[in-house]
């Protein structure tokens, strides 16, 4: 994978987290792994829930309100702060995040190789217990940083 620029690249769907007015002006960034996937299907909080609560290693599973409409859940791994955030387009399709980037930063590599493997885990449970395909329709990149 190669290190992106997010305002030059797909991933201008991050406006869901807020982030388009920051990008637009050219002043702020995301930076990390990045990885957004378009859903075919529903999903709903109760399956999101028990999949992030089912994978070993996550904890402090909660939900949080947006004022945007985004469904908001930030969890912790090995005392790592994130969140997994999807956005319901129609009755048949998402918009879903489940990366490791911050607002006008780069986190550590070593974080990044810590939450990798917890991001593909709590894929494959968001299939299981959702009833969709995401990693299928995962794109992931690396922006401002050479995570591979």
């Amino acid at each position: 994978m190669e290190t992106i620029n997010v305002v030059n690249s797909r991933f201008t769907s991050l406006a869901g987290f807020g982030l388009l007015s920051f990008c637009v002006q050219g002043c702020d960034f995301v930076g990390g792994l990045v990885r957004v996937a378009e859903l075919e299907g529903a999903l709903n909080d109760e399956c999101v829930l028990n999949a992030l609560q089912a994978v070993d290693g996550v904890s402090n599973v909660r939900y949080a309100e947006d004022d945007y409409g985004y469904h908001r859940f930030e969890y912790s791994v090995a005392g790592i702060e994130n969140k997994l955030i999807y956005e319901v387009i129609s009755d048949d399709e998402v918009r879903y995040w489940n990366d490791y980037s911050l607002l006008n930063s780069v986190p550590e590599l070593e974080d990044i190789r810590t939450m990798r493997p917890y991001l593909y885990e709590i894929d494959r449970g968001i299939e299981v217990a959702c009833g969709v395909s995401v990693s299928e329709v995962m794109i992931e990149s690396c922006s401002r940083i050479d995570c591979r």
